[in-house]
Order: structure tokens, then C-alpha cells, then sequence
């Protein structure tokens, strides 16, 4: 049958429903479609599952009870598995190495006989598993399983170096449309691209979406946008550091709009300033940097506005310094906006 429509009633019999056909009507749900798996979804274990899901000693690992979504099979057309452990599973560790360390692995994975043809006559079964690495100075990560997801590594010393240590590396999957938690930039960019598509970076703390030709940051946050209040000393010198950011690459080129507001004020009559530098891109601000004043040792209002436009895959350091040719005092505000290509 190519054609399934669910949940109905039978007709006559009809519709019958196979687990494949179940999966396949559970697809839409499912973030993680593709040109080449329409009826897939992105495998993973539910966002909210505790990173300390799987533990370890020096003789045994366990599994706590969580759930996920597995589409693992072979055939495009298999459809996703969800699948759910709902008690502690536990096995036996391999003793350490008396020369070097090692790192194993725990996995989850679906056997089912009527699609992938293994342990023939089984029941369709979800195990969680376990793979002792390869004891060496490097202590490789085993390769995950047929039909498997990675849940956690094991980081085993070599006997003598103390206990074992578990890395939670298991993917996410989520609901269409949500935003797919990944590790790193290595796990964006193994993902099939097309729009909408919105990812939580886990390593960075923030939000990406593909906008058709790129990844661009979405929101407010550190490393993009800040907001620093800068009071000196009194009688500063030029050349102080009032502010620095270095701003992450992006496949794209960017713009970061600065804003400068609040009061100097010179011990004499003189000129002072905030002067902006960047180590790439190009600089658009006003011409004059610093004010004149006739009077010292009074407050004067100051606002500089302007911005750097970054070439692609380019993270330069901009750098906000106090410039006068007298001692003064800074109190100013300097805000930063970085912008991605298309949003300026």
C-alpha cells in the first residue's frame, strides 16, 4: 500500500496496519525530514534527558529510564521507532588497561526482524548496549552500531589513575518545526539544510537559523551584543582599554553597529574621545573622534555612532580606547549590535 491515511476506522477490513505503517503516519510529527527520507526523522533521545542518564564505576555502567525517537533502518520508507526504556539497565565494565586508557561506549538499538532481517523469528526489541574500546594513548571512541544511536561515552584510566568518567554525547530529536539542540558546529553542519530549519547550539548557548545560504545567530546574547558602562579614574590617560569583543565567524559577512554615549570630562582645556579600532573589516564612523573643550575639570556630553562590516568567515577584535591629549575622566555607555548579511 502506498497510499496511508490513520488514525480510521476499517472498511471491509481496511485500513490494516503494519508497524511500519504506524511509523510512517508518525513521521509528520517529527522533525528531520529529507529529499532522500521523506518518512524519516532526526534519531535522538527527548530534549530534558538528564546528561547523567548513563553512569559508571570501576566494574559496572547503567542506564537510567528515558525515551527517543530511532530511524535507523536501511529503508527510506521504514519510518521512525520511538521507543522508551522505563527501567534502570545495567552490565558488567571492562577492567581497565595497566598501560593506557580507554574509552567505550553505551548505545541504543532497535532490532526488527521485518525490516533489517536480524535475529530472525525475534520479537522487534530495543536493547541498550555496551562496546569496551580500544585500550591505547589515544583511547579511541568505538563505532556506533548498526540500527543505533550513541548515548554516552566511558573514559576509563589506565589501572591506577582513578575512576571511570561518563561524556554524554546522545543526539536530540524534536517535534517539527522546534529547535534541534546539537553539540557543536560539527553536528550543525552534518545536518540536511532547507527552510525553516533552527538549531540551539549546546557548545555556544545560543540560536542559529538557516536562512537558505548560511547559519545566522538569532537573539540577544554575549558574544554579539553587549552593553558595557565604563567609568574611569579621575585624570585618565588615553590609550585606557574601555572595551574589546572579539566577534565569532560567520559563514556570512556581518555588520557590528556601535553606540557611544555619556560624559568626559577633560582636566583642561584639551581634546578627548573614545577611538574604535578593528583587526579586519572596514570601519564607517564620524571623522572627529574627540571633542574640544575650553574648560576643564566639568562634564561634557559625548555620543559616537558607527560600525564595522566583517567579511565572511573573518572574527575580528574591536577595540573601544580612551583617546585625549589631557588627563580626563570617561563615563560612557557602549553598546554593540552585530547584524548578519540580509538583516543590513
Amino acid at each position: 500500500m502506498t497510499n496511508r491515511l490513520w488514525p480510521a476506522d476499517a472498511v471491509g477490513g481496511a485500513p490494516a496496519y503494519s508497524g511500519r505503517a504506524l511509523r510512517q503516519t508518525q513521521a509528520p510529527f517529527a522533525f528531520g525530514a529529507t529529499a532522500g527520507r521523506p518518512l524519516g526523522a532526526h534519531s535522538g533521545v527527548r530534549p530534558g534527558t538528564s546528561t547523567t542518564t548513563v553512569t559508571a564505576s570501576t566494574t559496572a555502567w547503567s542506564c537510567a529510564p528515558h525515551a527517543g525517537l530511532l530511524d535507523v533502518q536501511t529503508a527510506a520508507e521504514a519510518g521512525p521507532y520511538t521507543y522508551a526504556i522505563d527501567a534502570t539497565v545495567s552490565g558488567a565494565l571492562t577492567a581497565s588497561n595497566a598501560s593506557n586508557p580507554r574509552t567505550d561506549l553505551v548505545y541504543v538499538q532497535v532490532t526488527d526482524a521485518a525490516e533489517d532481517g536480524a535475529a530472525p523469528g525475534q520479537a522487534p526489541v530495543v536493547t541498550v548496549g555496551y562496546i569496551a574500546g580500544t585500550a591505547s594513548a589515544t583511547a579511541p571512541t568505538p563505532a556506533t552500531p548498526v540500527r543505533s544511536i550513541p548515548l554516552a561515552k566511558i573514559n576509563v584510566p589506565k589501572t591506577g589513575g582513578g575512576n571511570p568518567t561518563v561524556t554524554w554525547i546522545a543526539p536530540y530529536a524534536v517535534a517539527a518545526g522546534g529547535f534541534l539542540p546539537v553539540w557543536d558546529q560539527t553536528e550543525r553542519d552534518a545536518l540536511a539544510k532547507s527552510e525553516p530549519l533552527a538549531i540551539w547550539r549546546l557548545d555556544k548557548h545560543w540560536a542559529e537559523l538557516w536562512n537558505g545560504s548560511g547559519w545566522e545567530v538569532i537573539g540577544r546574547h554575549a558574544a554579539r551584543n553587549t552593553r558595557r558602562v565604563v567609568t574611569t579614574g579621575q585624570n585618565s590617560p588615553g590609550g585606557l582599554i574601555l572595551e574589546q569583543l572579539t566577534v565569532p565567524a560567520s559563514p556570512q559577512a556581518q555588520r557590528v553597529n556601535w553606540n557611544i554615549d555619556g560624559l568626559i570630562s577633560p582636566s583642561a582645556a584639551g581634546r578627548a574621545g573614545v577611538g574604535v579600532t578593528s583587526t579586519a573589516g572596514t570601519i564607517t564612523q564620524p571623522s572627529a573622534v574627540r571633542m574640544y573643550t575650553q574648560v576643564g575639570q566639568q562634564y561634557y556630553g559625548y555620543s559616537r555612532r558607527g560600525w564595522v562590516d566583517v567579511p565572511a568567515n573573518s572574527s575580528p577584535t574591536i577595540t573601544f580606547t580612551s583617546e585625549a591629549d589631557v588627563g580626563s575622566d570617561w563615563q560612557v555607555t557602549i553598546e554593540t549590535e552585530t547584524l548578519a548579511a540580509g538583516q543590513f
